[in-house]
């Protein structure tokens, strides 16, 4: 069936197809998604803010727009999202401008969220290529802010929210940017990607440029071969100019900013957050590929001929998590270990494990495909390095170690992640670790018997352990002196005690998570 009989069925297959987790969507769009992100005049006006806690400060030789002296690093705060249309991107931008009659913008802009970079080098659409990806913050050449040059004041005129930040010309060169492609860019898709962007200097410049800073300010190194990148082109998508998005209400109300009366409130059924990112691209620039916009319809298609494996599919689906985010965790390296860190990769090894047990019920449940699309991701899922990966997992990590949403459950998975016997230290740190736990909630359930107080026990990173009791159970009794650092919000006291202190003390607690990670 072509595009031109069922183009009623497009906007049903945004949701199915945005339902893909990112593994999948990185590997099929390579292939069939829009080669083009952008389309829009420098007339546009209009930015949002990202939300995430990046930074707001300069690397050494860098110098805020408009300052009269380099900027000093610092942290910053962005808005949050004002409503589930806002996105759920992070992206630092570097633009460089060519010059003469014929000038080129060359852009290259990072998502540190997923580490995926974007590559382009066009003009007429520069201002809307910014506007779709909201960044929270905007690199550029010294050189193109004194005298400040007419692209940089229609950015800060159109961007009024984001941070433009000026580094020193000598960093926006296209030999290192090439290197940098060479070092950290997939080693399969280098070939292909250097077919295209070889001549696009500019394009490489800012590439090396926005590198060299996320490298300064994040300090994180990039593993080898871990960010892909895509160079993007001017075909390929409809242009919608930021004005229109908004006057059309497509991810945001304009009367009220957090309702989901908008048309990607009204599509988006998706299971994952890979596959909302997908839908609300889609919509800010809808695709005019026909041959792309079939192969999506013919997916649709074969889903909607078996009920049973569409439902298998979306519920195969519902468990994953972010996997693009947790991709980007697992490559990033920090320049120094902390127990943090440790931490936090015992976490993405325990979260990896519950992604891949995934896999299979989505691999069955596409079994039966038969169009294109659904056969390239049944593909991919059966990649025979997702089950060598499994196993070299299941090596080290016990087999009941399940992926747990609340801290408390989280902080135990954590320690009885890694088998029995790859570390003596580890070994002993953990059966401290179980004297220690079962100690406190011996304590807890004392303070019960002793103030005949239903006092609950719980746990965050921040506080450690605590203990919670309502207003309403307390009535109108005093809190035992006992309980200090009491905490009131709304009915919900939340305190601890002096022995309760003495059991989370942060040394046994570095020492077990250093085993853990050294094991």
């Amino acid at each position: 069936m072509s595009y031109s009989s069922r183009s009623s069925s497009s906007q049903g297959f945004s949701d199915a197809f945005s339902s893909l987790p990112g593994p999948l969507s990185r590997t099929v769009n390579a292939k069939l998604a829009p080669r083009d992100s952008t389309a829009e005049r420098l007339s546009t006006t209009s930015s949002t803010s990202s939300w995430s806690s990046y930074i707001d400060s300069n690397a050494a030789g860098s110098r805020k727009v408009g300052s009269s002296r380099p900027g000093t690093a610092r942290s910053a705060r962005p808005n949050p999202p004002r409503g589930p249309g806002a996105p759920d991107t992070y992206f630092v931008v570097a633009i460089i401008e060519g010059r003469g009659a014929a000038s080129e913008v060359g852009i290259a802009a990072i998502d540190l969220r997923t580490s995926e970079c974007i590559l382009s080098q066009t003009y007429v659409k520069t201002l809307h290529k910014l506007n779709l990806l909201e960044p929270v913050q905007i690199v550029t050449s010294i050189t193109t802010v004194e005298p400040k040059s007419k692209l940089i004041s229609i950015i800060e005129d159109a961007l009024p929210d984001v941070e433009v930040t000026a580094l020193m010309r000598k960093y926006f060169n296209d030999n290192a940017g090439v290197q940098y492609i060479k070092q950290y860019g997939l080693a399969e898709e280098y070939g292909s990607l250097m077919l295209g962007i070889s001549a696009k200097y500019f394009c490489l410049a800012a590439t090396a440029a926005l590198l060299k800073y996320v490298e300064s300010m994040q300090n994180v190194l990039f593993t080898s071969h871990s960010i892909r990148f895509k160079y993007q082109t001017v075909e390929g998508s409809m242009m919608i100019d930021a004005a229109t998005a908004r006057n059309l209400e497509l991810v945001v109300n304009i009367v009220q900013p957090k309702s989901t009366h908008t048309l990607l409130g009204v599509l988006n059924k998706t299971q994952t957050a890979m596959g909302a990112r997908l839908l609300r691209m889609n919509i800010l620039q809808p695709l005019c590929d026909i041959s792309t916009l079939n192969a999506r319809l013919d997916a649709v298609e074969d889903l909607t001929r078996s009920e049973e494996s569409f439902f298998d599919v979306r519920s195969a689906l519902k468990s994953f998590l972010d996997v693009d985010s947790l991709i980007t965790s697992m490559i990033q390296v920090p320049a120094k270990t902390t127990v943090k860190h440790a931490e936090n990769s015992i976490n993405h090894v325990i979260s990896l494990k519950h992604t891949l047990l995934l896999i299979v019920p989505l691999r069955l449940a596409l079994g039966g495909a038969t169009s294109d699309l659904l056969r390239a991701i049944l593909k991919v899922l059966s990649d025979d390095r997702l089950e060598a990966l499994q196993k070299r997992i299941d090596e080290i990590i016990n087999e009941d170690v399940q992926y747990q949403k609340s801290a408390m459950g989280l902080r135990n998975q954590r320690c009885y992640a890694v088998k029995a016997g790859f570390n003596g230290l580890l070994d002993v740190a953990r059966q401290t670790y179980m004297e220690t736990t079962n100690d406190v909630y011996e304590l807890v359930n004392g303070y019960r018997e002793k103030h005949g107080l239903p006092v609950k026990l719980n746990y965050n990173p921040a506080m450690s352990f605590h203990m919670t009791l309502t207003q309403d159970q307390l009535g109108d009794r005093e809190l035992p002196e006992e309980f200090i650092n009491v905490i009131r919000k709304k009915k919900l006291l939340t305190f601890t005690s002096l022995r309760l202190v003495g059991y989370v003390s942060p040394a046994p607690a570095k020492v077990f998570v250093n085993s853990i990670s050294a094991a």
